[in-house]
C-alpha cells in the first residue's frame, strides 16, 4: 500500500523518504565549535512564498540548527529533514478554524490488507517533502526551497486533490530534523530529533496579527507522555502534528478521519468510548506498514471531563484553548460522544438520537456555545466536575494529638474549616455538607512507626494470635458517616472536635507515628444533585518513644502524580492528595487478603502485596505486550472487594523515567536502612490452605526490600535469579530476613557504579 500516517503514542515507526534530493553539502553532523553534543534545537527565522501576494509559487524557509549549548550545527543532510506547509482556514457558519495541508498523497487499502474498509479503498493523506533544494550556509543556518508550487496544487497539475492558494490566510511551515545514524562527535551515534514551526501571512510576510488556532501545547501532553514522540520519534510538537493531522487526512483501512482533535479525543477516551464500551467496536487505526494500532484499551488516568488538562485558557501560549466551549461541532464533540446520532438516521441499540433533533454545526452554539447558549447545555458547565470545583471551600486541620506513649490510647483533636470564609469552622453536627447520607465522611487514621509503617498489633489480637483479615492496616476511627457525627466524637464548642482511639498504640512501638484526618463533604451540582466533594487529607507526625516527632521519609512528589492524574483521590474519593496517608496502609507488611474473603482470586492467589514500593511500580509496568513491561499480569483486590486487573495498563510516559514520580535521587541505591521487607504471604505456615491466623509479621513470607522494588517491574525468572545471586531473598520469613546478610545490589547498581540505576534508566537530573 502507499504511504500511511501512523498515530500512536507507544510505537516508534519511521516514515521513509522518497524521491531525489538536491543539497550543497552532505555527510555527518559536525558540531562547531563544541566537541560533543547531547541534543539538537531548531528555529525557523523566516519564510516566504514566491509571488506570495498573487499567484503563489515555491515556499522558501530559512532556519537554524543548534546543539545543547546553542552552537550552530553544520553539515546536515537533506535526508534527515522533512518539511510541511499548511494554511489555516478560518471559522465560519459554525465550522471551527482548521488547518489544511498543501502537500497530500493518496493511500490505498490493498487487497488482503487488514481493516474494515473495502479492498481498493483510497484516501487522501497529508504528507511532507524533502525533494527541494537545501543550502547550508556553514554557520548552523540553512535555507530550503520546496519542490512544490503551492499556487498550483490541483488535480489538473497532477496532484491528488485540489488545494487553493489563499495568500492572506495564516500559513504554517513545519520542520523535522531526525536520524538514527547521525554522527555526534564524542558521542558515537544516536537518534537526535528537533521540530520547529513558523506562522506567517504570505501576502505581506507578517508574523503578527494572524488568525490562530493554538488550543493545546506539547508541554501539556508531556506531563503524561514524558516525551511525545511519534512517527519513528521524529514528530514531537503539537504545532507540527496539526499540519498533517487535519480534516483532509483519512486512514483508508478504517475510513477514520485523522484530524488531530477527533483522533486525540478518541484515543484518550479509549475503553470508555460508547462505541467501544456499549457498541462492541474498537478504535483502531492502521499506520505505517499496515501496523495495527488499537486504542480500545486506553484508560485516561483522570476524569475525562478535564478538558483543561490539554486546553488551558489561562495559558498565554494557547490563546484559543477555550475554542471548544465557544465553537462546538458535531465532529469534535461526537469524537467522545460517539453514541449521539446528529442526523436523521436510526440510532443503533447503543446510540441515542441528538435531543435537539437533526443538527448542523451552525446550530450547535445556540445550546452549547458561550454565554448566549442554553445554560444547562453550555460545554463549560456540563464538563465541570462540581466535586472538584467546590474543594476550595473545605480544609482538614489536625489540631493536636495526646497520649502517644506505647500502650496509650491516643486522643486526637481536629477541625474542618472554610478557607474562603476566614477559616470559619463547620458545625459537623448540623452542617448539611457533613450530614447528607452517603455524601459525607470524615475519618481519623493512626499508623506507626515512621521509620517504615508496619502497624504491628493493629489487627485484632487475642493471646498473641492476630487475625490476618487486615494484617497491617492502620487504625481507622470514624468521625462522620452517613449517620452524621459519631457519638464517640466530642464537640469542644470552639469549632474543634476530639475523639479517643479505641485501640492502643502497640506496647512494642518505637520512634514516631503518623495521624491523619481524611474524607469528603457533600456538595450540590448544577442540576441540584448531591455530589462528593474531595478534600485534601491533613497529616501530622507524633512522637512515641522519640524525644520529638520524626517524619516518615518522602520519596514521591504528589504533584508529579497529579501532573498525569490531575487529582489523586482513591477509595471512593475519600483518600485525596497525600502519599503519606496512602503509605499508612500500603505498607510492607500489608496485603489484599482482607479483600479476597479467604479464597483465591481470579489470579489463583490468596493475597498479593499492596506495599506501595511494589504495588505502584507493578501497576504502572503493566503486562508484557506492546504496551507494558512485566511478563506477568497484576491483579489487586481493593475498594469494594473488587478485583482490579492492571495487566493491560498502558503507561503513557517513559516507564524507566523514575523522576516522573520520584523526588531527586530518592530512587537511587541503596534503599534506606529502615525500609522493611515486603510481605507476599501472611501466616506462612498456613497460607496455601487459606488459613487466616498469624502471629504478627514474624511468620509472614517476605521479599527483601531492593528485590521487592526491582522485581515489581523486572519480574522475569531470569531477573529473579540475578537478584537471588546477589543476596536478594524472595521467600523467607520476616524473622529470618531481618537477620540475613544485606542485599548486595548496591555494589553494581549504586550511585556512580558500573550499572548505576540512573545510567541504566537513562536519567539525567
Amino acid at each position: 500500500m502507499n504511504v500511511k500516517i501512523l498515530i500512536t503514542f507507544s510505537l516508534l515507526l519511521a516514515i521513509a523518504g522518497c524521491g531525489s534530493t538536491t543539497t550543497t553539502t552532505s555527510g555527518p553532523i559536525t558540531y562547531n565549535p563544541v566537541s560533543s553534543a547531547t541534543s539538537l534545537g531548531s528555529s525557523i527565522t523566516s519564510a516566504s512564498v514566491a509571488n506570495g501576494d498573487s499567484t503563489g509559487g515555491a515556499p522558501s524557509v530559512t532556519f537554524t540548527v543548534t546543539d545543547q549549548n546553542g552552537n550552530g550545527v553544520t553539515g546536515l543532510a537533506l535526508t534527515s529533514m522533512r518539511f510541511t506547509i499548511a494554511k489555516l482556514i478560518e471559522a465560519s457558519n459554525g465550522e471551527t478554524a482548521h488547518w489544511q495541508s498543501y502537500l497530500n498523497t493518496l493511500a490505498t487499502k490493498d487487497a488482503g490488507d487488514p481493516g474494515s474498509a473495502a479492498d481498493g479503498s483510497s484516501a487522501v493523506q497529508a504528507t511532507s517533502e524533502n525533494t527541494g533544494a537545501l543550502t547550508d550556509h556553514g554557520d548552523g543556518s540553512y535555507t530550503y526551497v520546496f519542490s512544490h508550487n503551492i499556487g498550483a496544487i490541483s488535480t489538473a497539475n497532477g496532484e491528488v486533490t485540489d488545494v487553493s492558494y489563499e495568500s492572506t490566510l495564516t500559513h504554517r511551515i513545519g520542520l523535522s530534523v531526525s536520524g538514527t545514524g547521525i554522527s555526534i562527535t564524542g558521542n558515537g551515534t544516536a537518534t537526535v530529533v528537533t521540530n520547529a514551526t513558523y506562522d506567517f501571512r504570505p501576502s505581506s510576510g507578517s508574523t503578527s496579527g494572524l488568525t490562530t488556532k493554538d488550543v493545546a501545547k506539547t508541554s501539556n501532553c508531556n506531563e503524561c507522555h514524558s516525551t511525545l514522540a511519534v512517527h519513528g520519534g521524529s514528530r514531537r510538537e503539537v504545532k507540527f502534528c496539526v499540519t498533517c493531522h487535519n480534516p483532509g487526512t483519512t486512514d483508508p483501512n478504517s475510513g477514520l478521519v485523522l484530524d488531530f482533535a477527533r483522533m486525540v479525543h478518541k484515543i484518550h477516551r479509549g475503553a470508555s468510548l460508547p462505541s467501544v464500551a456499549s457498541g462492541g467496536e474498537t478504535y483502531t487505526i492502521w499506520g505505517y506498514n499496515d501496523s495495527v494500532n488499537d486504542y480500545s484499551t486506553v484508560t485516561f488516568p483522570q476524569e475525562i471531563r478535564h478538558c483543561d488538562k490539554c486546553h488551558d485558557p489561562a495559558d498565554t501560549d494557547t490563546p484559543d484553548a477555550d475554542n471548544y466551549t465557544l465553537v462546538p461541532t458535531k465532529e469534535n464533540c461526537g469524537s467522545c460522544h460517539d453514541d449521539i446520532v446528529f442526523d436523521s438516521s436510526t440510532p443503533a441499540s447503543w446510540q441515542t438520537a441528538h435531543p435537539g433533533g437533526t443538527a448542523t454545526n451552525a446550530d450547535c452554539t445556540s445550546c452549547h456555545g458561550g454565554s448566549g447558549a442554553t445554560v444547562d447545555g453550555r460545554i463549560a458547565g456540563v464538563h465541570a466536575v462540581t466535586g472538584e470545583l467546590n474543594r476550595a471551600y473545605f480544609q482538614f486541620n489536625m489540631v493536636s494529638i495526646a497520649n502517644t506513649d506505647p500502650g496509650d490510647f491516643p486522643a486526637i483533636t481536629f477541625s474542618v474549616t472554610n478557607p474562603l470564609d476566614s477559616d470559619s469552622p463547620y458545625d459537623l453536627a448540623s452542617a448539611t455538607e457533613f450530614n447528607t447520607s452517603g455524601f459525607s465522611s470524615v475519618a481519623i487514621i493512626l499508623a506507626w512507626d515512621n521509620d517504615d509503617f508496619n502497624n504491628t498489633d493493629n489487627s485484632t489480637c487475642t493471646s498473641g494470635t492476630c487475625s490476618s483479615t487486615a494484617p497491617a492496616s492502620a487504625i481507622t476511627l470514624t468521625a462522620v458517616s452517613s449517620s452524621g457525627l459519631s457519638g464517640s466524637v466530642t464537640n469542644n464548642g470552639d469549632g474543634t472536635y476530639s475523639m479517643t482511639s479505641t485501640k492502643a498504640i502497640s506496647a512494642s512501638a518505637t520512634g514516631s507515628g503518623t495521624v491523619a484526618v481524611y474524607g469528603y463533604a457533600a456538595g450540590v451540582d448544577g442540576n441540584g444533585d448531591n455530589v462528593k466533594v474531595t478534600i485534601d487529607a491533613a497529616t501530622e507526625s507524633f512522637a512515641i518513644t522519640d524525644t520529638s516527632a520524626t517524619d516518615r521519609r518522602e520519596v514521591v512528589d504528589i504533584e508529579k502524580c497529579n501532573s498525569c492524574h490531575y487529582l489523586r483521590t482513591m477509595h471512593g474519593d475519600s483518600r485525596t492528595n497525600s502519599i503519606l496517608l496512602c503509605a499508612t496502609c500500603h505498607n510492607p507488611n500489608n496485603t489484599d487478603i482482607s479483600k479476597r474473603s479467604g479464597t483465591t482470586g481470579t489470579d489463583g492467589l490468596y493475597e498479593r502485596s499492596i506495599d506501595f514500593k511494589y504495588m505502584i511500580h507493578a501497576i504502572h509496568a503493566g503486562e508484557d505486550d506492546e504496551h507494558g513491561f512485566r511478563e506477568n499480569g497484576v491483579i489487586i483486590y481493593g475498594y469494594g472487594n473488587t478485583a482490579h486487573d492492571y495487566g493491560e495498563m498502558r503507561y503513557p510516559g517513559e516507564l524507566k523515567n523514575c523522576l516522573a514520580c520520584h523526588k531527586t535521587d530518592t530512587y537511587l541505591l541503596p534503599v534506606a536502612s529502615t525500609v522493611l521487607p515486603t510481605t507476599i504471604a501472611t501466616a506462612a505456615s498456613g497460607v496455601s490452605t487459606g488459613t487466616t491466623s498469624r502471629m504478627g509479621p514474624t511468620d509472614d513470607l517476605n521479599i527483601t526490600p531492593t528485590a521487592a522494588v526491582c522485581s515489581a517491574c523486572h519480574d522475569s525468572s531470569l531477573a529473579q535469579a540475578h537478584m537471588e545471586n546477589n543476596d536478594g531473598i524472595f521467600s523467607d520469613t520476616d524473622a529470618n530476613i531481618t537477620a540475613a546478610d544485606p542485599e548486595t545490589c548496591v555494589v553494581c547498581h549504586g550511585d556512580g557504579d558500573v550499572a548505576d540505576v540512573k545510567v541504566m534508566h537513562g536519567i539525567t537530573d
